[in-house]
């Protein structure tokens, strides 16, 4: 974000770093307008009327795995601990969406064999997998750069009437 106001009599101001920022925020708009042309929603059950958005991930934030496992290895231990109840819960309030930084054949494995396609207590709208994410590079507070992978919640809001920043929650662990 750029500040509101800039003192162009500051000698220590960083004009570069604030131009930098800005030609970067441009790059990502950019990308980011490519991804949601492309990007398709496979609907598997439909939004219903005015309901909120819940934009889970899957590894890590609802199913917990060891380091070492594979990731063709998924059981019930996988669950965290009263996440099929937290979905049962949030659903009477929100519709759901699953995105995961997981290629999709082992997005669809994970979420078949842990009966979350067909829980009759809870409906997951769609599924976005990494096809659906894009790499940007941010600046750490230390002014060092790094590149990360993105889930722009926009994509969503741009391809789906109604829901929009207000009305959505994203919850990822983030690592």
């Amino acid at each position: 974000d750029l500040p509101e106001i800039l003192d162009d009599l500051d000698p220590d101001f960083d004009y570069q770093a604030l131009s930098d920022e800005w030609h970067r925020s441009r790059r990502h708009a950019a990308t980011l307008e490519k991804f949601v042309a492309k990007t398709e929603i496979n609907w598997l059950t439909p939004r219903r009327k005015g309901k909120k958005l819940l934009v889970v991930d899957l590894d890590h934030t609802l199913l917990d795995f060891n380091r070492h496992d594979p990731p063709t290895q998924v059981s019930a231990n996988s669950k965290r601990p009263g996440m099929d109840a937290f979905l049962e819960s949030v659903y009477e309030d929100y519709d759901l969406v699953v995105w995961s930084q997981t290629h999709w054949r082992w997005l669809e494995l994970k979420l078949t064999a842990l009966g979350m396609l067909s829980s009759a207590k809870y409906k997951i709208c769609f599924v976005l997998d990494k096809t659906s994410m894009f790499r940007i590079v941010s600046r750490r507070k230390d002014g060092s750069e790094f590149k990360h992978a993105v889930k722009p919640l926009r994509l969503i809001w741009d391809k789906v009437e109604g829901w929009n920043a207000a009305n959505t929650l994203h919850l990822d662990d983030l690592s």
